[in-house]
């Protein structure tokens, strides 16, 4: 993974922090399925990036 992709995953954990941080009420399906997303991403997204310094750090 590139120094630019790493880049890209932080920042789309901040969009998906701010998503949450907003507010995802309401009754439509689509904001509760993006909503379930976001809360997916929350988690997945740090756990890419443990691994990805492990492997680094592995690789040495």
């Amino acid at each position: 993974m590139e120094s630019l992709s790493v880049t890209k995953l932080i920042m789309l954990w901040f969009v998906v922090l701010v998503f949450l941080r907003t507010g995802i009420g309401g009754d439509n399906p689509v904001i509760m399925a993006s909503g379930f997303l976001a809360v997916v991403l929350f988690y997945a997204i740090p756990l890419t990036l443990v691994v990805y310094g492990i492997s680094m750090l592995l690789d040495l």
